[in-house]
C-alpha cells in the first residue's frame, strides 16, 4: 500500500497537468493573430522557415556544440567551468532549436531567446537558479537554510570561514535523525 500523495505535491501536479493545453491555447492564439495581421500565407511561410531554422540550429548548434565541448575536454584544451559552461550554452542552443521546431511563434521567440549569444547567459542564469530552486526543493531545504552539521576549516582560512568573509545567515535545521525540533 503506497503513501498517499502530499496536498502540496498534489497541486504540483494539478499545475503541471494544466501547463501543455495552455501552452497550445497560448500558440494557437498566437498563430491566429499574426494569421489575422498577415494572412495565412506568410503565417505558414514563418512557421515554416522557424521549423527549418530550428532543424539547421539543432544540427549544427546544439549537437556539433557538444561534439566540440567533448572533443576539447577529451584533448584537454578546457578546464571544467568553461568546459561546463560551453555545454551549457550548447544545450540552451538545442533546447532553443528544438523550440523553434515547435508550430507556434510564441515558442519561436523563447527558442530565439535560447539562440542568441547575448541573450544565452540571461536565459543560463535564469534556468540555473529555477533548477538550484527546485533541487532545495526537492530535498526539502529553502535558500539560507543551513543544516546542522560538520565545519570543514578550508586551508587557506585559518578562522573557518567561508566565502568572501561574512557570517552565514539563515535558519540552523538540525539533523533528519535528530528527535528535536
Amino acid at each position: 500500500m503506497s503513501a498517499a500523495p502530499r496536498p502540496a505535491a498534489r497541486r504540483r501536479s494539478r499545475w503541471l497537468a494544466a501547463v501543455p493545453p495552455l501552452v497550445v491555447l497560448v500558440e494557437l492564439a498566437g498563430i491566429l493573430l499574426v494569421g489575422e495581421a498577415l494572412g495565412a500565407g506568410w503565417t505558414l511561410l514563418l512557421l515554416l522557415a522557424g521549423a527549418v531554422v530550428g532543424g539547421l540550429a539543432l544540427v549544427r548548434g546544439g549537437l556539433g556544440g557538444v561534439r566540440r565541448v567533448a572533443a576539447r575536454a577529451r584533448d584537454g584544451r578546457t578546464d571544467g567551468r568553461a568546459a561546463g559552461r560551453e555545454l551549457a550554452d550548447a544545450g540552451l542552443v538545442a533546447l532553443g532549436a528544438l523550440l523553434l521546431l515547435l508550430p507556434g511563434f510564441v515558442s519561436d521567440l523563447a527558442g530565439l531567446l535560447c539562440l542568441f549569444p547575448p541573450t544565452r547567459p540571461l536565459v543560463r542564469r535564469l534556468l540555473g537558479a529555477a533548477a538550484g530552486t527546485a533541487a532545495l526543493r526537492v530535498v526539502g531545504l529553502r535558500r539560507g537554510d543551513v543544516v546542522a552539521g560538520r565545519v570543514v576549516v578550508e586551508p587557506d582560512r585559518p578562522d573557518g570561514r567561508s566565502g568572501p568573509g561574512g557570517p552565514i545567515e539563515g535558519r540552523v535545521l538540525p539533523p533528519r535523525d535528530d528527535p528535536r525540533p
